[in-house]
């Protein structure tokens, strides 16, 4: 099990991140979204252990960086920039340094190779490579590590269509091996198709969490910080079908007839919620929803 709380993170006084709570128990796709410069990087920097303060935990299984730094280290990859490989090695090699690394057999990395479709050209350096090679061997990195946790940001950059498929069914084989794996990425439609749930970044926080396991079964449920905008949602919305929780200030809807007003409610009240999980529509037109955006320039 995957733990991961954050009162609050800050470069300096300009804060990140606040209030993040996530909690993951199997094995799973979960999507990160979030415009450019909102934290979701810093997120992923988090949760591998190189960033790190007093109102951060990470646990893995109960154990955290503080008391099994190296442990943790070994059960958790961040996929590495195009940026940190080495020109002057061969492809190969870098798969073989992190194989040693990790323990791993090399018959694992041939079947890496061999899975991602990199024999023509893994034993050529890397000055030779493609921005979509460089970025296949990147992934391939993280692949045999074969860490229970692995952390992709932009996995898909400088690919085409068909090493877009090629990875995508490599990451469900993963999660199917019993990963967690935690994808930052822009490309929604994507996320669509692979993610079993996507969290969207605003505000410093989660702000809604995607369910795409329950995306057709058109439910929307509300969890709220404030007494007085859950009793004022309630009372808005009260001809429509919701179950209500005054105790936990939780609401839970099915009959979404009004979907288009529920949302413009949310967008004017979001700092009152406290989650949001919804299980109807694509990444794409939630995050338009969201962040009032036609554009990609996601982070």
């Amino acid at each position: 099990m995957l733990n991961i709380s954050i009162s609050k993170f800050s470069y300096g006084k300009k804060e990140v991140l606040n209030d993040i709570h996530i909690q993951i128990d199997k094995p799973k796709i979960i999507g990160l979204v979030a415009p450019n410069g909102t934290g979701k990087s810093t997120l992923i920097e988090i949760i591998a252990g190189n960033l790190n303060n007093r109102d951060v935990s990470v646990l893995l299984d109960d154990k955290n960086y503080k008391n099994h730094y190296l442990e943790m280290k070994r059960k958790i990859v961040r996929m590495c920039n195009q940026d940190d490989l080495y020109s002057d090695l061969t492809g190969l090699q870098h798969l073989q340094f992190y194989a040693e690394m990790w323990n791993i057999k090399a018959s694992f990395v041939d079947e890496v190779v061999s899975k991602l479709q990199m024999t023509d050209y893994i034993s050529n350096k890397v000055s030779s490579y493609s921005l979509g090679m460089k970025q296949r061997l990147c992934f391939a990195l993280v692949v045999v590590t074969n860490c229970e946790v692995m952390l992709l940001d932009e996995v898909m950059n400088g690919l085409d269509p068909d090493n877009v498929q090629l990875i995508s069914k490599a990451l469900q084989s993963l999660k199917n091996e019993g990963k967690i794996i935690i994808i930052a990425s822009h490309l929604l439609n994507n996320l669509n198709s692979i993610a079993d749930e996507v969290f969207f970044l605003k505000d410093k926080r989660i702000a809604l969490k995607y369910n795409l396991e329950d995306q057709f079964n058109k439910s929307l449920e509300i969890q709220f910080s404030s007494v007085d905008r859950y009793k004022e949602f309630t009372q808005q919305f009260m001809n429509m079908n919701v179950l209500s929780n005054p105790s936990e200030l939780l609401i839970s809807m099915k009959d979404l007839n009004e979907l288009d007003s529920i949302f413009l409610w949310i967008q004017s009240n979001l700092k009152d919620i406290s989650s949001l999980t919804y299980g109807i529509k694509g990444c794409e037109i939630i995050y338009q929803e969201l962040f009032h955006s036609n554009d990609e320039g996601r982070e």
